[in-house]
């Protein structure tokens, strides 16, 4: 395996090679990930040029996380928007004295020595 690193990336010196062949042995997803694609290459060999097609055109990207966190955001400020749009439209234009025991609650600035 240290040949072959060695010959895939030639900028790689012996030591290199080595410690990353080390890393990736240590690494049994990324070992269990690499057996089965060899196992579905074997099954079907165009598909490794169909995934290098995909990576060449753009279209083989892994936008999952972008497009959670992109879903995530949206969803937030409008629950924040919406919150402050509705608490504004609420004080500003609906009476709520209708309801028993409700006061409007307002900041009360207190002075350092009064009772």
């Amino acid at each position: 395996m240290i040949v072959k690193v060695m010959t895939d990336i030639p900028t790689f010196d012996r030591d290199r090679a080595e410690l990353e062949v080390t890393k990736y042995l240590k690494d049994p997803e990324v070992v269990n990930y690499h057996i089965g694609l060899q196992k579905r290459i074997a099954e079907d060999p165009d598909l490794l040029t169909q995934m290098q097609a995909a990576a060449e055109n753009g279209d083989g990207g892994n936008d999952q996380g972008f497009d959670f966190f992109q879903a995530l955001f949206t969803v937030y400020i409008t629950y924040v928007s919406g919150n402050i749009a509705y608490k504004s439209f609420l004080y500003e234009y609906v009476d709520l004295s209708f309801i028993p025991g409700y006061t409007i609650r307002q900041a009360v600035e207190t002075v350092a020595g009064s009772t």
